[in-house]
């Protein structure tokens, strides 16, 4: 008996750029100094915890703390995450939330993050909520911050920053089978498709790859995965990533060592094994990595 493997890919890839707009406001003297600095050179592929941009509230009234948000929506009852609406397309959306270490939400008044510091200063940051491709577009986010002490929350004052999602470099893709079909009886590292990714502009980047999200089953090894029979659920077959160059694990993805206009990779079987005939589809995700 034999069985087929079909290949397919995609590739997933873009430069993020930031600008930043907007005056603080000091509506009196005891409201705080909010400032806030985007990050620059991010994918477009946003891991969760990237940070978007870095701030800092400052003070040097006696006081009890900071409280640091944004008055754009906020997804459920989690008042330091909020979802970015694109300013040109309202299904454009970016996820974010404030993170600080130490830092509380405030599950009293739904007012985005409570600092409790007697310091000058307070960083935080902007950070990606869970990941996310971000659409190609601008988005406005407005922070808030306010000085916390024995009277309250006092004076705010907020910054807007214009994030700019610009189209990036893009991706070539192509991932095909070894043969048209196999057979069932795989022995260990047999060449199962053959994987190119490359930087159309030439351009070198470290490319990283990865199986699709949501696809097969996982033991927590991202070069490894199973993979199911598309007629039948039963029908399992093992199949791992493999390079011929250098890479580094980050996250769910295998990234190139050093920055190259090319990526090769292959997927094999994984171990000797007899494959019940079927139609197995592997697919395997591409994107700039950024540190």
């Amino acid at each position: 008996m034999v069985g087929r493997i079909n290949a397919r890919a995609y590739a997933m890839a873009g430069i993020l750029t930031y600008y930043l707009a907007g005056p603080v406001y000091a509506q009196a003297s005891e409201a705080p100094r909010l400032s806030i600095q985007t990050s620059e050179g991010l994918s477009a592929h946003l891991r969760d915890g990237d940070i978007i941009a870095r701030g800092s509230v400052e003070t040097h009234d006696t006081h009890a703390g900071f409280q640091v948000w944004s008055d754009v929506s906020t997804p459920g009852s989690t008042p330091d995450r909020y979802v970015i609406t694109s300013t040109r397309n309202e299904r454009n959306r970016l996820h974010v939330r404030i993170e600080r270490a130490g830092g509380r939400p405030d599950r009293g008044s739904g007012k985005g993050l409570i600092i409790d510091t007697g310091d000058d200063v307070a960083p935080f940051s902007v950070v990606s909520d869970g990941e996310q491709t971000v659409v190609a577009d601008s988005y406005q986010f407005v922070v808030r911050a306010a000085v916390v002490d024995r009277n309250g929350l006092g004076t705010s004052v907020q910054q807007l920053a214009t994030l700019d999602f610009a189209a990036g470099r893009v991706l070539r893709h192509e991932l095909r089978a070894a043969q048209p079909v196999f057979l069932t009886d795989l022995a260990d590292n047999t060449l199962l498709a053959i994987g190119v990714v490359s930087t159309q502009d030439a351009s070198e980047q470290r490319i990283a790859v990865r199986f699709a999200q949501g696809d097969g089953e996982r033991n927590g090894d991202v070069r490894h995965i199973i993979l199911s029979g598309e007629n039948n659920d039963g029908h399992k077959l093992r199949v791992k990533l493999q390079f011929p160059e250098a890479v580094a694990e980050r996250d769910s993805w295998v990234v190139k060592a050093i920055a190259h206009p090319v990526f090769d990779y292959t997927v094999n079987a994984d171990g000797a094994q007899e494959v019940p005939a079927d139609t197995y589809v592997v697919r395997v995700e591409s994107a700039v990595w950024s540190d």
